[in-house]
């Protein structure tokens, strides 16, 4: 299936022509206000579809990873609601956090989210990445 889409969006004639009257087709490969069944040539409605369909998905994954986990969040005072069923923040408990454990956890609960952020903040050169000493590209997803 991968194949015939491919094939569809590198169509030559599946984007439209400078001399087409759909103005916003020509100009927007991709617009959020506009559904994907509406558009009338194969790139853009393809495109449209696909970032719908990863836009779902992040939110699910980042819906997910914010959801009330233990491990997760931390309260300052309980205000004397749930005492015993509430993490407190405490130094064994900061002692406990680590930015590579975040990452890992990030890599595993949300793989297409980590990938998109993970991509958008490395460094490349010549199409491939390069981890940097000061600012390593993980480390700056988080």
């Amino acid at each position: 299936m991968s194949d015939i889409i491919s094939l569809i969006y590198k169509h030559k004639h599946s984007a439209p022509s400078l001399a087409s009257p759909l103005y916003s087709e020509r100009h927007a490969s991709f617009s959020p206000s506009v559904m994907a069944s509406e558009i009338f040539h194969a790139r853009p409605s393809l495109f449209t579809w696909a970032i719908n369909l990863v836009i779902n998905h992040v939110h699910r994954e980042i819906y997910d990873l914010t959801s009330k986990d233990d491990d997760v969040h931390l309260r300052a005072s309980t205000n004397g609601r749930r005492a015993d069923n509430v993490n407190l923040v405490t130094w064994e408990a900061l002692g406990k956090f680590s930015i590579a454990g975040l990452c890992e956890k990030y890599k595993t609960r949300a793989p297409v989210s980590w990938h998109l952020t993970e991509s958008m903040t490395t460094s490349r050169k010549n199409g491939l990445v390069i981890l940097k000493k000061r600012r390593p590209h993980p480390i700056a997803s988080i």
